[in-house]
């Protein structure tokens, strides 16, 4: 067992250290019921994404970056995010571990957007979550 674990650990982090020409991001994901779950995660950049820590204080008052009618809240939980290109949030933990990852892909098509409804867009979606929800 402990051979087929450092097996996979060992696949996981030679797959994420080959280089790629796509644009896109790589996760995997381990379930083991007596270690609970493990998660391997590369941005596979092409470029420096000048990555910030920032922390957020509960009781801000945060709102999402649609053009029009964003949608507007006050976060409950403090967090912790790492931004990419000083701009969105890319990763991030609440104060209570929940924790959100964003991952990108270049051909993700979301469809026509409803203006009457409050958005926040695709980039703060983790930012909104990691704000109003404990787990």
């Amino acid at each position: 067992m402990k051979l087929k674990q450092i097996s996979l650990s060992l696949i996981a982090c030679l797959s994420l250290s080959i280089a790629s020409t796509t644009f896109s991001c790589t996760r995997l994901l381990h379930t083991d019921p007596a270690q609970g779950v493990m998660v391997g995660r590369n941005m596979d950049w092409y470029e420096e994404m000048y990555s910030k820590l920032v922390v957020y204080p509960r009781g801000m008052q945060r709102q999402g970056y649609a053009p029009v009618n964003p949608l507007k809240w006050e976060s409950q939980y403090g967090s912790i995010i790492a931004t990419s290109y000083d701009a969105g949030a890319t990763d991030g933990m609440n104060e209570k571990g929940l924790a959100a990852h964003g991952l990108w892909l270049d051909e993700s098509d979301y469809g026509a957007r409803d203006e009457k409804i409050p958005q926040r867009n695709s980039l703060p979606l983790d930012a909104h979550r990691r704000c109003v929800c404990l787990t």
